[in-house]
């Protein structure tokens, strides 16, 4: 999904948080998945760790975030809107 189509859809539920998602960069900050689950469950984001990379849908991102902060060695670097071309 291009950008500009999840952030129309964001955006007609929740304006506010559309605002404050682009003044962000699109990158999440605690409590915003909260706030996405709401609108779309299967919004796929971006997690950005020490090692690499995935996507997930927004409603799994506190299990995987979970998962992650258990180990010793991986860390996240950062939670962002997954978007295509």
């Amino acid at each position: 999904m291009k950008i500009s189509e999840v952030m129309q859809e964001i955006k007609s539920v929740n304006p506010a948080l559309a605002a404050k998602l682009e003044s962000q960069g699109y990158c999440l900050v605690e409590g915003d998945n909260k706030a996405l689950i709401c609108i779309n469950r299967f919004l796929k984001v971006l997690v950005k760790c020490g090692n690499g990379r995935f996507t997930c849908p927004v409603q799994d991102l506190d299990h995987f975030l979970k998962v992650i902060g258990q180990s010793k060695e991986e860390y996240v670097r950062s939670v962002e809107i997954a978007i295509s071309d």
